[in-house]
């Protein structure tokens, strides 16, 4: 590895807030304390354990102490004993640790030691393999650190890991070497070989989930930035796919992507990724609450952040990096702490809905950062709250920031609508004030308002599909990370679910923005369909999202192949179906949602039918309506699914109706023509 590259910088910038905890990190030296040396040693009969309380700690400040100068360190008692895990801010020396393993029974123990985090540069351990432990000679040594090539090391994970073995009845001696020019910590565990392998499997579902939801996100603030010119989602969709590349690096995925490469990636990687991510939540912060407007002293600060955070990019390949990684860390704790009280400034001012969103959003970030740093002081048992604390809360940021930007978007559009209605008032009133010399200007006056009206109802209903065909998804997000935070865990099916929905919402706001760039509905792009894969797809959506709602179907005879758009198709059958699942009411023995297709010499005709309970549903005559729905027991919603149904339809030249049926059964039927019958 050429020089040029040891000077090369690693930051632990992993999420939103990390560099809090560098900050803290770096005013909360290690605190050890005088301690025999040989307490506290790790029993493999008791596993797993974590390291806080049982790691001896040396300081080599200029870092030239040889292993045989560490070892007669230890026999003479200069180690102290740490109450926790290694923190040591940013510094440039080096850190020694201790650690004992006995093994009390009659057998062999296998175990593994897992540390983390895996950007450190030089992790080097010295394990004890022969008798006498204050011969270098009796040590073997492994390299760990980010600076040693992946495939060198013992195994291939995201974690650091090194295979341990003790014989019946033995001891053993672990000396860790510790040098980085990023934030100087470690904290880890020593594990049976079955809970290693677990624990290895459940970071990379969780940290892979974590990623889709931030990449997705990303994407959508991206696209409605593009839709909506709004600078505000260009922000913070730049922000998240900073947090994303970031994240990428820091949790060690990279290893088991490019593991010849990653010791040369990740720290330009993350590095690059911690100044850019600073740089767009300054100018995300400027932009959501107008700084040079209400707090202009907060508004010269956040460029001042924005030109460190462009400097640190610049520097994170270089030797510079300690030097202006530490004052932008400082600032940055400023900056975490500034987000929340912006927010509490707005709801002061009156924008209460959007106000406690925010403040919702970046507090449950700092939260998240104050879980993970007493767990790596060890004020925290080490567990599953402390190692994904900040995964969850920046998921929660996540979600909630969306919500946040919505109620934005909702609030200007009401705003604009009360602008128009007061401007067509008054040129109302102005016509009505025109002599009858300016009839005809008058008249070219209305059809412009008429036209204006138009526009914006065309804008209402596309705004109103979206938000329609969004919501659905989200909740399914929601409720799988859900699941996600209770348990720690990922299954495939719920993978497989969580990956749907991002499919559907990703389909949603890449292909109608693009079509309402005029302000006009999408014109249907009318084409042979074959209906049987995008019934059979959707049927599959339905058995994961309502496992206990089985449908009986009946296929039709011959070829089911339409005239229509595939995509405006696939909308309002899952609409159908989903209506279906909504509002049935349980039968014994009998399948809940039954779907027949049935063909004459020019149309399909699809019925879908579900018991129902007649006291739950609005009159049918108005079930076609906007904002009319039915009382379900188990989903929210405003009433947009028949009537968006119903305009698709009627788009590809067909139609929809409800069939007469007994009050406790609920059938459609939908008529589209056949792609044969001329």
């Amino acid at each position: 590895m050429s020089d040029a590259y040891n000077d090369s910088p690693r930051k632990s910038a992993a999420a939103r807030l990390l560099f809090v905890l560098i900050g803290l990190l770096l005013t909360a030296p290690v605190q050890a304390r005088a301690q025999p040396q040989h307490q506290f040693a790790i029993n493999l009969a008791t596993l797993p354990q974590s390291l806080a309380g049982h790691l001896h700690f040396l300081d080599d400040p200029e870092g030239t102490q040889t292993f045989a100068a560490v070892l007669r360190a230890w026999q003479q008692g200069q180690f102290q004993s740490l109450p926790g895990h290694l923190g040591r801010g940013y510094t440039d020396g080096v850190s020694w640790l201790a650690l004992r393993l006995t093994n009390p029974s009659e057998t062999p123990q296998d175990a593994e030691l897992r540390l983390n985090p895996s950007y450190l540069n030089e992790v080097d351990i010295y394990v004890q393999q022969g008798g006498d432990d204050q011969r270098p000679a009796d040590y073997r040594t492994v390299s760990l650190g980010d600076h040693a090539p992946v495939l060198e090391m013992p195994l291939i994970a995201p974690a650091m890991r090194l295979p341990l073995h003790l014989p019946p009845h033995g001891q053993q001696l672990i000396f860790i070497r510790v040098r980085t020019t990023s934030s100087h910590s470690l904290h880890g565990d020593v594990l049976s070989v079955r809970d290693a392998n677990r624990a290895s499997q459940q970071h990379i579902a969780i940290h892979s989930a974590y990623l889709g939801v931030a990449i997705s996100l990303a994407i959508i603030n991206l696209l409605l930035a593009k839709r909506l010119r709004s600078w505000v989602h260009l922000l913070y969709g730049s922000y998240l796919l900073s947090l994303f590349l970031s994240s990428f690096g820091h949790f060690g995925l990279l290893r088991l992507f490019w593991p010849a490469q990653t010791h040369h990636l990740s720290d330009v990687l993350v590095g690059s990724s911690f100044g850019l991510g600073v740089t767009l939540i300054s100018g995300f912060g400027i932009a959501l609450f107008d700084t040079r407007r209400f707090h202009p002293w907060v508004h010269r600060f956040l460029h001042l952040e924005i030109a460190l955070g462009l400097v640190t990019v610049l520097v994170s390949a270089s030797r510079f990096y300690g030097q202006v990684a530490q004052v932008l860390v400082l600032t940055g704790l400023v900056l975490v702490l500034m987000l929340p009280w912006l927010a509490w400034q707005m709801i002061r001012r009156g924008e209460v809905a959007q106000g406690r969103l925010f403040l919702l959003a970046f507090s449950m970030s700092v939260l998240g950062a104050v879980i993970t740093f007493a767990g790596l002081l060890g004020l925290m048992p080490s567990g599953a709250v402390t190692h994904y604390a900040l995964h969850a809360t920046s998921v929660i940021h996540m979600i909630v920031m969306m919500r946040g930007l919505s109620e934005r978007i909702l609030a200007a559009e009401a705003a604009l609508r009360l602008a128009a209605q007061h401007a067509e008032s008054d040129a109302l009133r102005l016509a009505a004030r025109m002599t009858e010399d300016l009839a005809e200007n008058q008249r070219a006056l209305e059809q412009a308002l008429a036209a204006e009206r138009r526009i914006r109802a065309e804008q209402a209903r596309f705004i109103d599909t979206i938000s329609h065909e969004y919501r659905t998804p989200l909740s399914i997000i929601r409720t799988h990370l859900d699941v996600l935070h209770a348990k720690g865990v990922i299954g495939a099916p719920r993978m497989q679910a969580l990956a749907n929905a991002l499919k559907r919402l990703n389909a949603i706001f890449d292909q109608a923005p693009q079509a309402h760039r005029s302000g006009r509905p999408p014109e249907p792009q009318i084409q042979p369909v074959a209906l049987p894969p995008i019934i059979e797809a959707l049927l599959g959506e339905l058995r994961q999202l309502h496992p206990n709602h089985p449908v009986d179907v009946q296929p039709a005879p011959g070829p089911a192949v339409v005239l229509g758009d595939p995509t405006l198709i696939r909308i309002a059958l899952r609409n159908l179906l989903e209506n279906a699942a909504k509002y049935q009411v349980p039968q014994p023995q009998a399948p809940l949602i039954r779907l027949r297709i049935t063909t004459d010499a020019h149309q399909l005709m699809l019925s879908l039918g579900n018991p129902c309970d007649p006291h739950l549903l609005p009159p049918r005559d108005q079930l076609f309506e906007r904002f009319v729905r039915g009382r379900s027991r188990t989903q929210g919603g405003i009433g947009l699914g028949l009537s968006i149904t119903r305009d698709l339809v009627e788009n590809m030249g067909g139609e929809i109706r409800l069939q007469d049926s007994p009050p406790d059964w609920f059938e459609i039927a939908l008529r589209l023509p056949l792609a044969d019958s001329g």
